[in-house]
């Protein structure tokens, strides 16, 4: 005789978080705009995949001076059209957000790059994000910097995703969960509270 057992159901609970999330290089591809303009307007032939330092002068030659006003140009509103999402990002934050997770750019942008920037956010993620903050990494007074992990705690982000290893390990050594959004110039070894993610599907998972 066979002997018919009740389904076994499993229930998960998901916690929410307030994660906070970089916007260059996370959200936005901006390191590819970088590059292809540099290449379109300079004659060059760079590839992201060399761009093995996140100061572009140690690799490609010229001055922080130079490389920073090709920067400021490339990330203004002018080129707002050839900026794209991360792969996979537009699918993973709507994810995030039904599972009650509240989410929060925190970018080392400095308050020059804010009418680019939101405008950019609200052309793509238009009701994604809780709020935006602006550490002021590319900033030059250095009285005007701010901590990301500094900016975390203040606002009670318990996560953060992020390319740059000195703010991940900053963040991470500040007791915050660290997802290192892997990118040639990120390589290296990883502090304690750091995980490296290939993608967004995988911080999802992680997260779910």
């Amino acid at each position: 005789m066979t002997k018919n057992f009740p389904e076994k159901r499993f229930l998960y609970i998901i916690t929410p978080m307030r994660i906070g999330i970089d916007f260059d290089d996370v959200v936005a591809d901006s390191m590819q705009v970088i590059v292809d303009l540099q290449n379109k307007q300079y004659g060059t032939s760079y590839k992201l995949r060399d761009a093995t330092s996140f100061h572009l002068e140690d690799i490609w030659g010229g001055t922080k001076e130079e490389w920073q006003s090709k920067i400021d140009e490339f990330l203004s509103t002018k080129h707002l059209a050839s900026l794209n999402p991360m792969a996979g990002v537009i699918s993973a934050l709507d994810a995030l957000k039904k599972n009650g997770h509240e989410l929060y750019i925190v970018t080392g942008r400095s308050e020059n790059y804010v009418e680019a920037t939101e405008q950019w956010i609200e052309k793509h993620f238009s009701d994604t994000f809780n709020g935006v903050h602006y550490a002021n990494h590319i900033q030059a007074d250095p009285g005007q910097r701010r901590e990301k992990s500094d900016i975390c705690k203040e606002n009670g982000i318990e996560v953060m995703i992020e390319d740059y290893m000195k703010n991940a390990k900053e963040c991470a050594d500040a007791g915050i969960r660290v997802f290192l959004f892997d990118q040639p110039w990120n390589q290296g070894e990883l502090s304690a509270n750091m995980e490296r993610v290939r993608s967004w599907d995988e911080i999802v998972q992680k997260l779910s």
